[in-house]
């Protein structure tokens, strides 16, 4: 594996590094909308999986109605699930942070783009490369969603109720990770990237020799 380049290096473009994308973290929307149509393992994992939870959700919820019949315990559950979905925000970029820290950067920040509803945490001036990316963006889906099915498992249907609707947010809600994955994926070589707090933006290189 090529040695980790500073942002120096990276920004003089040289023979060695080529800039990718540079995007400012308040227009990442059009950005994962438009990688999340190409066709690589990541969005079609993430496909796949809101395909299966959206299945089971509504055999669940079938099933509730059927045996239990439309009452205030089962609105009272869907809106604690829709409560626990942004709660679990919290969390989520929580561990993203320790994802960073466990990269080695030195600092992590939080942020939040209001108009998208959109929650992020970012290394500032930190370089990460495309093996250690992949971790740091998917853990929070691995480790939540684990959380929330083992949740569904032992607990009481009304709780199974709730937290499935918090699945279905929170699965949903982690297409950005994987669709900066999917970005990186499809670009073959060495890949590099940083966030640059002083413009708020997001920088992504490839080097050159590994493309």
């Amino acid at each position: 594996m090529p040695s980790q380049p500073t942002i120096e290096a990276l920004a003089t473009q040289n023979e060695q590094y080529q800039l990718l994308l540079q995007v400012p973290h308040n227009n990442m929307l059009p950005m994962i909308k438009e990688e999340l149509a190409h066709k690589t393992v990541f969005t079609r994992a993430y496909k796949n999986w809101a395909s299966v939870v959206m299945f089971f959700a509504a055999a669940l919820l079938t099933f509730g109605l059927f045996s239990f019949g439309f009452n205030l315990n089962f609105l009272w559950f869907l809106l604690i699930g829709f409560g626990l979905s942004l709660l679990i925000i919290v969390p989520h970029e929580l561990i993203h942070g320790l994802g960073y820290k466990w990269l080695k950067a030195p600092k992590v920040i939080y942020g939040a783009v209001w108009k998208h509803l959109m929650f992020y945490a970012s290394a500032p001036n930190f370089v990460a490369t495309t093996p250690g990316f992949y971790y740091m963006a998917l853990a929070p889906f691995v480790v939540l969603n684990c959380a929330l099915i083992a949740g569904i498992v032992l607990l009481p249907f009304y709780w199974k109720l709730a937290l499935s609707v918090t699945l279905i947010l929170h699965s949903f809600a982690c297409g950005g990770d994987f669709a900066l994955c999917s970005y990186l994926y499809r670009h073959k070589g060495q890949v590099f990237t940083y966030d640059d707090p002083a413009t708020h933006e997001a920088y992504f290189y490839i080097e050159k020799t590994a493309a």
